[in-house]
């Protein structure tokens, strides 16, 4: 009787890995590949001769994740179970986020073996990362927004109190304003307008260092973080580039007859102050009297 109940016990187990629509794996207590189903066979793209009796580091090849598989190992090996966010390269090379949960195959307290359970959260992270990048950067040009810039603000003053260096531990902020933009918007149109904000967005992640930041504050109003700019000579310098290449970008555009002009203000870490607030206030008062100044 009880023979008959444990072979109707292992039927049932059969039919539950064989059909269920989830990746499954088996690996022994050596950790060589015994068995998968067929909803393995589908997702990876691996024929099952190609899997069985080989290491499951093969899935793994190349995705430098060694911190997160000697910390699951552990995690099996002491509470017998482990579930966990992985990347798996499947048989033409795709790589997808997985979400693995593997657990210990046990019999009087002696692991026999590993059971995986594989599902595909691809989808699930793209979205996440959607959503990621909306909340820190501008959905019309891309660029960050305040959220990050002020991020990225005390990244750096980290970097500075980790410096040996105390006099290279200089930045600056450059507030930038278009001008006359709503003349633009009202003569050329709002879709105009748009192109001109994206127009500057892609000058400034063309032109600036990849150490630097351009944000967009909202309108037309940009900042730009520059490390290592000591002084206003430096700024004119990295303005005079921007300029011309906002002309040669503006000609080449939808709108030839466009002109994108901008006035800026420039305030410097620490002489102007300390915060990103009183140096973003600073840099726009000196933007607001080059402005001034440009309309008489």
């Amino acid at each position: 009787m009880f023979n008959t109940q444990a072979s109707e016990q292992r039927s049932i187990d059969d039919l539950v890995f064989n059909h269920s629509g989830e990746a499954m794996m088996v690996t022994d207590k050596d950790d060589d590949v015994i068995r998968v189903n067929d909803a393995f066979i589908m997702l990876f793209g691996y024929p099952r001769e190609r899997v069985l009796f080989r290491k499951p580091t093969f899935l793994r090849s190349g995705l430098n994740q060694s911190n997160t598989i000697r910390a699951a190992f552990r995690a099996i090996k002491n509470e017998g179970h482990w579930s966990g966010e992985i990347m798996i390269r499947k048989a033409l090379g795709e790589t997808i986020h997985t979400w693995q949960s593997t657990s210990s195959i046990t019999h009087n307290d002696e692991i026999k073996g590993f059971i995986t359970i594989f599902s595909d959260i691809s989808n699930h992270i793209s979205q996440r990362d959607t959503f990621r990048f909306l909340a820190y950067h501008d959905h019309l040009t891309g660029l960050p927004n305040r959220l990050l810039l002020e991020d990225r603000f005390k990244q750096v003053l980290k970097h500075f109190k980790r410096s040996q260096k105390a006099e290279a531990n200089h930045l600056s902020i450059v507030f930038i304003d278009l001008n006359q933009f709503k003349e633009l918007n009202d003569q050329f149109g709002h879709q105009a307008g748009d192109d001109a904000l994206k127009i500057l967005a892609d000058v400034f992640q063309n032109t600036l260092r990849e150490d630097d930041t351009a944000a967009r504050l909202g309108g037309d109003e940009f900042v730009l973080l520059l490390e290592h700019f000591h002084t206003i000579a430096d700024i004119h310098k990295l303005t005079s580039r921007i300029a011309k290449a906002i002309a040669q970008a503006a000609a080449s555009s939808d709108y030839p007859q466009m002109k994108i002009n901008f006035s800026y203000g420039a305030a410097f870490y620490p002489s102007d102050g300390e915060s990103l607030d009183a140096l973003i206030e600073m840099a726009d008062k000196k933007m607001y009297k080059m402005k001034n100044a440009n309309n008489h």
